[in-house]
C-alpha cells in the first residue's frame, strides 16, 4: 500500500485522534510534488472503491490548477484517465472519475489546451449500437455539459443533432431524460447563433409529455422542470413563441389526476415562474382562465388542509393528529399558491373578474369542499388585489366571510377564519364598517363553540383571526369591554391548556397593538397573569409548551413597553424586565428566548431611551449579527454537509496556489451531482431578526453608548445586506439608514463644537457610510428581482434622507451625487426601467397595461421617497427635478383606469412633497391645483382626504399664487363639512382650513368671516386620527397667539396640549409639535397666569398635572 493511500485508509477509522493525525498528512501531502501522480495511481491501482473515491475528488480539487500542472501530470491524467472510467466496476468511483474528466476538460481548454481525444471518446460511446454503451455516453455527457459547458460553446451545433436524434426517437427514456438535463445545462450559453436551438425546442416539449407519462421518480421531475425553469429564466428570444404551449403543457399536468400528486406540484410550481416572469404573454394568449380553471377545480377536489405554515399553526399541532403533510404531497396548498402568484403578478381586474366566476357558484355550493375552495380562494389573492377587492367586493367578501364562519363545516368555517385573517390584514381601513357583524360573530363563537377550547386547526385559526381583527381595526375601544369580559372568563378556564393559554396571551398582544393605553384598566390583571412565567428562573423549568408560553408573555411585556405609560409601566416593572434581558441574553443559547429577549428590549428603547445600558446589551446584539449557528449545507438526502470535513481544509490550504487568473470562477466549486443548498434553521433566523429589529429601536435614540458600537454594528450590517434571508435584508437596509442617521444627530449636528482633526474625522465617516448606503441600496434596486426588497430599500432611503436632511442641504456640493443617484432611481421606477420591473421583458406602455397591484406599490413606495429628497434640495434644484416626476405622476393619475391607491397615492405624495418645500412658484401650484381640485368632491375617501390636505398645503406654500380661489375652497370645505364622516378628511379639513385663515389674512382678504372659520376649526379638534396636523394646528396658533379671537379658545387649546404632552409615543407627531404646544402653555402663563390656573381647575387632573409639570 503506498502512503498516500494509507493516509487515505485512516480517514475510513473511527478513531478521532488518528483521523486528525491523518489529516494533517494528507494536507502536507496535498502540497506535495508527489501528489497528483500518487493518486492517480491509486485510482487506478487501489483495491477499496472508497479510497478510489477519495483520490478521485481530491484529483479534482488539484485540477481546478491546471496551469500549475507539470507537462508529465497532464499527460499522464489525459492519457490513462479514459482507461480508468472503463475498468472501474464501482457505480459512485465511475461518477467521481466522470466528474474529474470533466474538471480536466473544463480547465485543460481554459488554459487554451485542447483535449479532443475526450470528446472523440464521448462521441463512439454515444454512436455504439450497444444500448449500455450509448447510455454510459450520455452519462458522461450530461456531467461534461454541467461541469464544462461554457467550454463547449463551439460544440452546440453539433450537440444539439445528437440530441435532436434522441429525443425524436424516444427509444430510452434514461436516455432521454439525461439529454433534457443537458440541454439546461448548455441553454444558458448558447449565445445568439441558436437556430439547431430553436429547431430542438418542440422535440424536447413533446418528450417531456411523453417521460412524465412513464416516469415520476423525483429525479426525472426535477431535471424536466429545471430544465423548463431554465427556457424562461434565462429570456432566450426564439422560447416566448412557446410559452403559450409551456403553459398549456403545465396545466395539462395540472389536471391529469392519474399523476401523483408531487408531479402535479412540481408543474404548480413551474406554472408560479411562468406567471412571474412571462405574465404578458399568458394575459395575450389568454391563458388565465385556463389556469385559474385547473388549480380551481383541484381545490375543490381536495381534502388536504391548507397549511400556511406559520410558526404557531406548526407549533401548536406538532403532536396531535393534524400535523403538517408534507409539502411535496399537499396538492391543495400547492393550488393555492398558483392562485396567489396570480394575484401577486397579473393585474387585479383581469384576474378577479375571471376567479369570481369561479367563487360564486362555489361558496353557495351545497358541496363542502366547494365552499372551502372558495373561501380559501378569495383568502389567498386578497394580499394582491386589495385595492380592487376594496372597491368593489368588499362587503360580498364579508358577507361570504360571515357566513363562512356559521358553516356547518368545521372544515369551511376554518378557512372562514383563515379569510377573516387576511381580510382583516389586507382590507382595512375598509373592512371596519363593517366591525360590529364581525366582532359580535366572534365574541359569540368563544361563548357558543366549545371546541375552541381545545387545540386544533380550527381553534389555532379562529385565534389568529380574533388577533389579525384586532390589531388592524382602527377603532377597537367601543368593543374593549366585552371583548376582555369573554376573554377573561375563557381564560379562567384555560389553565389545563399551556397551549390555549398561550393563543390567549397572544391575543392580548394584539389588543394592546389596536388600543394602546385604553388597556389600561386590565394592565394589571393581565400582569398578574402573566407573572408567574417572566422570572428568568423560571426559563428552564417545564416542557416545551411551557417555554412557549413563556416566550408569548416575555412577548406581551414587550407590547406593553411600547404602548402602555408609565404610570402603568412603572421604574420598578422596567428594571425587572431589563434585569430579565441581560439574564437571558447573557446566559441563554436559546434562540427562540434570546428572540423574545431582544423583543422584550426593542418595548424597553422606548421607555429607557438614551439611558438604556448598552455597554452590557450590545456585546450581545453583535454576536447574533454576527452568528452563523443554524446555517448548513445540506445535501441531496436533506443531511446536513460537515463543514470542517478534511477536504474543506485542502480547499483552504489549496488557495494559495490557484492560478489568479481564475480567481473569479474558481469560487468554492462544489459537485453539482452533490446538489448542496444553504439553508437557515428559522429560529436562528428569528433571533438574528429581532436582533437586528432591536437594534434599530435602539437607534432611534441618542444613547451616547452606542457610539463606542457604531463601527463594528455598521460593519455586521453592512455585511447582512447579503444574507440569504429576505427579511434579514430588508431589516439590514432599515438599520443601516438609523445608524447612518444616529451618527448624523448625534454627530455631525454638533460638528461645530469638535475641533478640526475630529470634524474632519467624522465627516469622512458620515460620507464614507452614506456612499456605503447608496452602492449597496443602488445596485440592490437596479439588479435585485425581489419587488419586496426594493420596497424596503426605498422605505430605508427615505427614513436617511429625512433625518439627514438639513445637514445634506447645507453641503449640497459634497452629497449631490448622492442626491442625484437617489433621484434617478426613483424616475427609473416610474420609467419601469428597475431589474424587478423588466422581468417581463416588456415595453413600458404594456407593462403599465398589465401591472399587478404590487407592481403599483413598487412606484408608491419610490414616490414616497420625493418629500424626503424634497428636503435635502433647494426649491428651484428641486422643481427641475420635480417637472420631471410629474409628468409620470399625472400619468398614473389620469390613466383611463387608474385606480383609488394609485389617485390617492399621486395626490397624497404632491402634497406631502411640497410641503417641505420652502414655496413653490406660482405656474407651478396653479397646475398642480387644476390637476386635483375637481378630486375634492371625490366618493372615495382616500382621495378626499389627501385632495383636502393638498390643496391646503399648495394655498400655504405658494405665496398666495390661489388667492382667487380661497372662498371657494372655504366655502367647498363647507359643504363637505355637513356630510363628512369620515375622521382623515375631518382632521385634513381641519389642518387645511387652518393653512386658509392664515393665507386669507396675510391678505387682508374681506369676504371671509374669520370668526366663522376659527369656530369651525376648533368644532374639528381634538384631532381623530391624523396627529400630524397638530403641527399645522399650531403653527396657526403659534403666528395668531396674540389675535383676540383666539383667547376664546383658550381652554381647549390647554386641554388640547395637556392630551399632547400626556402621550408618550412621539412618533405620531410631526418633529417640533410638542415643542410648540408647550409655547402655547408658556406663553398664557406668562400672560394670563390667573386664567391660566382657572382653567386647570377645569380640566381632567392628570391632564393639569402634565401642563404644570411642562410650565416647571
Amino acid at each position: 500500500m503506498s502512503y498516500i493511500e494509507s493516509i487515505l485508509q485512516k480517514l475510513l477509522t473511527p478513531d478521532s485522534n488518528i483521523i486528525k493525525q491523518a489529516t494533517k498528512q494528507l494536507l502536507e501531502y496535498f502540497v506535495s510534488e508527489k501528489c497528483v501522480i500518487g493518486l492517480f495511481d491509486v485510482l487506478k491501482n487501489s483495491q477499496n472503491p472508497q479510497n478510489r473515491k477519495f483520490a478521485a475528488t481530491l484529483l479534482r480539487k488539484k485540477v481546478k490548477n491546471w496551469k500549475l500542472l507539470d507537462n508529465k501530470e497532464k499527460s499522464a491524467l489525459k492519457g490513462d484517465i479514459v482507461e480508468a472510467l472503463l475498468k472501474e466496476s464501482d457505480e459512485s468511483v465511475r461518477k467521481q472519475i466522470i466528474w474529474l474528466s470533466a474538471s480536466i476538460y473544463k480547465y485543460s481548454l481554459k488554459a487554451k489546451q485542447e483535449w479532443n481525444e475526450f470528446l472523440t471518446f464521448i462521441n463512439e460511446l454515444i454512436s455504439s449500437q450497444n444500448p449500455d454503451q450509448n447510455l454510459f455516453g450520455i452519462v458522461v455527457l450530461n456531467i461534461l455539459t454541467e461541469e464544462a459547458a461554457e467550454q463547449l460553446k463551439p460544440h452546440i451545433g453539433n450537440l444539439m443533432s445528437i440530441f435532436w436524434n434522441i429525443l425524436s426517437n424516444l427509444k430510452d427514456l434514461k436516455t432521454s431524460v439525461l439529454v433534457i438535463s443537458s440541454l439546461k445545462n448548455l441553454f444558458p450559453f448558447v449565445g445568439d447563433e441558436n437556430k439547431d436551438v430553436e429547431k430542438i425546442l418542440p422535440v424536447a416539449l413533446n418528450a417531456i409529455v411523453q417521460i412524465i407519462k412513464a416516469d415520476q421518480q423525483e429525479e426525472t421531475i426535477t431535471n424536466i422542470f429545471d430544465f423548463l425553469q431554465v427556457l424562461v429564466e434565462y429570456d432566450l428570444p426564439f422560447v416566448s413563441v412557446y410559452i403559450k404551449n409551456m403553459a398549456e403543457m403545465t396545466i395539462t399536468f395540472i389536471s391529469d389526476s392519474t399523476l401523483m400528486n408531487p408531479t402535479r406540484i412540481c408543474a404548480m410550481n413551474f406554472l408560479n415562474v411562468l406567471i412571474e416572469t412571462q405574465k404578458s404573454s399568458l394575459i395575450k394568449n389568454e391563458m388565465i382562465r385556463p389556469i385559474v380553471n385547473s388549480v380551481f377545480t383541484i381545490m375543490c377536489q381536495s381534502s388536504d388542509p391548507l397549511q400556511t405554515k406559520s410558526d404557531i399553526e406548526v407549533d401548536m399541532l406538532d403532536d396531535g393528529e393534524e400535523k403538517a403533510i408534507d409539502d411535496t404531497e399537499n396538492i391543495f396548498t400547492a393550488a393555492t399558491q398558483v392562485l396567489d402568484f396570480c394575484a401577486l403578478y397579473l393585474p387585479a381586474k383581469k384576474l378577479i373578474k375571471i376567479l369570481i366566476d369561479y367563487v360564486s357558484p362555489a361558496v353557495n355550493s351545497e358541496n363542502s369542499l366547494h365552499r372551502r375552495a372558495g373561501l380559501a380562494a378569495l383568502a389567498i389573492t386578497c394580499e394582491g388585489c386589495s385595492d380592487y377587492y376594496r372597491n368593489h367586493y368588499l362587503e360580498i367578501l364579508t358577507d361570504v366571510c360571515l357566513k363562512g364562519m356559521q358553516d356547518s363545516d368545521p372544515n369551511v368555517v376554518q378557512i372562514s377564519y383563515f379569510a377573516l385573517c387576511q381580510f382583516s390584514e389586507f382590507l382595512q381601513p375598509n373592512l371596519g364598517q363593517f366591525s360590529h357583524k364581525i366582532i359580535n360573530l366572534l365574541l359569540d363563537s368563544i361563548s357558543n363553540k366549545p371546541e375552541l377550547r381545545q387545540i386544533s386547526r380550527l381553534t389555532v385559526r379562529f385565534y389568529d383571526a380574533l388577533q389579525s381583527f384586532c390589531e388592524n381595526l382602527e377603532d377597537l375601544n367601543e368593543h374593549l369591554p366585552t371583548l376582555m369580559g369573554k376573554l377573561m372568563t375563557l381564560e379562567g378556564h384555560s389553565n389545563s391548556s399551556l397551549k390555549l393559554q398561550r393563543l390567549l396571551i397572544s391575543t392580548f398582544s394584539s389588543i394592546v397593538c389596536s388600543v394602546k393605553s385604553n388597556y389600561n384598566e386590565y394592565f394589571d390583571y393581565t400582569v398578574n397573569l402573566i407573572k408567574p412565567y417572566l422570572s428568568y428562573n423560571q426559563l428552564h423549568t417545564g416542557n416545551n409548551d411551557t417555554k412557549m408560553l413563556q416566550i408569548e408573555c416575555i412577548d406581551l411585556m414587550g407590547v406593553f413597553a411600547k404602548f402602555i405609560g408609565r404610570d402603568k409601566f412603572n421604574d420598578e416593572i422596567i428594571q425587572n424586565c431589563l434585569s430579565f434581558v441581560i439574564n437571558a441574553l447573557s446566559n441563554e443559547s436559546d434562540p427562540e428566548i434570546r428572540s423574545a429577549a431582544y423583543d422584550l428590549l426593542a418595548g424597553l428603547a422606548n421607555k429607557l431611551k438614551e439611558k438604556l445600558p448598552l455597554g452590557v446589551i450590545m456585546p450581545q446584539i453583535m454576536e447574533s449579527l454576527k452568528s452563523e449557528e443554524g446555517i448548513n449545507m445540506i445535501d441531496s438526502d436533506d443531511k446536513k454537509v460537515d463543514a470542517f470535513s478534511a477536504f474543506d481544509e485542502i480547499d483552504l490550504q489549496d488557495e494559495d496556489l490557484e492560478d489568479e487568473e481564475d480567481d473569479e470562477e474558481n469560487e468554492d466549486e462544489m459537485d453539482p451531482e452533490d446538489d448542496q443548498k444553504l439553508v437557515v434553521e428559522n429560529e436562528y433566523v428569528t433571533e438574528k431578526l429581532s436582533a437586528i429589529i432591536c437594534l434599530q429601536e435602539i437607534l432611534k435614540y441618542l444613547n451616547p453608548q452606542m457610539y463606542d458600537f457604531y463601527d463594528e454594528s455598521f460593519e455586521e450590517v453592512k455585511n447582512l445586506l447579503n444574507f440569504v434571508h429576505l427579511n434579514i435584508r430588508k431589516e439590514s437596509y432599515l438599520a443601516m439608514a438609523y445608524m447612518i442617521s444616529y451618527f448624523h444627530d448625534y454627530c455631525i449636528v454638533n460638528l461645530q463644537a469638535a475641533n478640526e482633526t475630529e470634524r474632519q474625522i467624522l465627516m469622512t465617516k458620515f460620507v464614507t457610510n452614506l456612499k456605503d448606503f447608496k452602492s449597496k441600496s443602488a445596485k440592490a434596486i437596479e439588479m435585485d428581482a425581489n419587488r419586496e426588497l426594493v420596497m424596503s430599500i426605498f422605505d430605508s432611503m427615505k427614513i436617511l434622507l429625512s433625518r439627514c436632511a438639513p445637514f445634506i442641504k447645507s453641503h449640497l456640493s459634497d452629497f449631490g451625487q448622492l442626491l442625484e443617484t437617489f433621484g434617478n432611481l426613483i424616475l427609473e421606477t416610474f420609467q419601469n426601467k428597475i431589474y424587478c420591473q423588466m422581468i417581463n421583458n416588456e415595453d413600458s406602455a404594456n407593462l403599465e397595461d398589465n401591472e399587478a397591484e404590487y407592481d403599483y406599490m413598487l412606484k408608491e413606495y419610490a414616490g414616497d421617497v420625493l418629500p424626503s429628497l424634497a428636503l435635502c434640495l433647494n426649491d428651484n434644484l428641486f422643481d427641475n427635478y420635480f417637472e420631471k416626476v410629474l409628468v409620470y405622476l399625472f400619468r398614473l393619475l389620469n390613466k383611463s383606469e387608474s385606480t383609488t391607491a394609485e389617485r390617492s397615492f399621486v395626490i397624497g405624495v404632491v402634497g406631502e412633497t411640497v410641503a417641505n418645500l420652502e414655496n413653490i412658484k406660482a405656474s407651478r401650484a396653479k397646475q398642480l391645483f387644476s390637476e386635483f381640485y375637481k378630486y375634492i368632491n371625490s366618493n372615495e375617501n382616500e382621495i378626499r382626504s389627501n385632495t383636502i390636505y393638498t390643496i391646503g398645503v399648495l394655498c400655504s406654500q405658494s405665496s398666495n399664487a390661489l388667492v382667487q380661489f380661497y372662498p371657494q375652497i372655504i366655502n367647498d370645505l363647507y359643504s363637505i363639512l355637513k356630510k363628512e364622516k369620515n375622521k382623515q378628511a375631518l382632521d385634513n379639513i381641519c389642518g387645511s382650513l387652518c393653512r386658509l385663515w392664515l393665507c386669507c389674512f396675510s391678505v387682508n382678504l374681506e369676504n371671509v368671516d374669520y370668526e366663522l372659520l376659527m369656530k369651525t376649526i376648533f368644532e374639528l379638534t381634538p384631532l381623530r386620527v391624523d396627529l400630524n396636523e397638530y403641527h399645522t394646528f399650531y403653527t396657526f396658533i403659534s403666528q395668531i397667539i396674540s389675535n383676540k379671537m383666539l383667547m376664546n379658545f383658550y381652554q381647549k387649546i390647554v386641554e388640547i396640549s395637556g392630551h399632547i404632552m400626556s402621550n408618550s409615543h412621539e412618533e405620531e407627531f410631526k418633529a417640533g409639535t410638542k415643542e410648540m404646544a408647550i409655547g402655547f402653555l408658556k406663553y398664557v402663563d406668562q400672560n394670563y397666569k390667573e386664567e391660566l390656573n382657572i382653567l386647570l381647575n377645569e380640566i381632567r387632573t392628570d391632564l393639569a398635572s402634565t401642563i404644570k409639570t411642562c410650565l416647571v
